[in-house]
């Protein structure tokens, strides 16, 4: 397939394929901060790896001593055919200081976890196994309102990740594989512009042919 286009076009190649594997290869730190929109919009977050692992979850409001936060928090974990193996939902009515920790919520063996109350702290753990991945999406939807004195209200989603789980996307290749990409691309499109030379045979006829 390559072998006509030259150095250049082989460099490119070797560009695109050290950028794809950098993708895959290159991973982040284990802890995340996962931003999501609390006004009601819908986020999303995916997750790649090989044999899976643990996703430590952390949801933290910062609440003020007296303050309170009302609304919903809904996170639901589906694996690569789109099945939900996890789901969190949070209903504030009410407000507590303090942790609570709902252990293990994948599904099974414990189903989905429904609260009707925050706390300062919420904690959970999602288990992936291999055939969850490649990936594996979480999709977040959230309406939180604190009350009137809360003061700024920025709450935190993180997530700790244990064994073979790694985050999407991974920018630091990603500019050497889109770099190869568009330099193949650009060698291809020059190569298509010549004029491709007329075989040997057909010039020969065309000199002996009568007049």
């Amino acid at each position: 397939m390559f072998g006509d286009f030259g150095i250049a076009s082989k460099a490119a190649v070797a560009v695109l394929v050290a950028g794809f594997v950098g993708t895959v290869a290159v991973h982040p730190a284990r802890a995340h901060t996962i931003g999501f929109d609390y006004s009601g919009s819908t986020s999303t977050t995916a997750f790649i790896g090989g044999t899976g692992g643990v996703m430590n979850f952390t949801l933290s409001f910062g609440a003020p001593a007296g303050e309170t936060v009302d609304g919903n928090f809904s996170l639901e974990a589906l694996n690569k055919n789109n099945v939900i193996i996890s789901d969190v939902e949070l209903l504030g009515f009410s407000f507590n200081p303090g942790t609570i920790d709902y252990g293990d919520t994948t599904i099974p063996p414990n189903g989905s976890v429904f609260d009707f109350s925050f706390t300062d702290v919420m904690k959970w753990a999602v288990t992936a196994g291999a055939g969850d991945l490649s990936p594996l999406t979480l999709i977040i939807t959230s309406t939180l309102a604190p009350s009137a004195n809360f003061g700024p209200f920025k709450p935190v989603l993180s997530v700790d990740l244990t064994g073979d789980l790694h985050v999407l996307p991974l920018p630091a290749a990603l500019p050497m594989f889109a770099g190869g990409l568009a330099t193949l691309g650009f060698l291809v499109r020059q190569r298509r512009r010549r004029p491709s030379a007329a075989p040997a045979g057909d010039a020969d006829r065309a000199l002996s042919a009568p007049r």
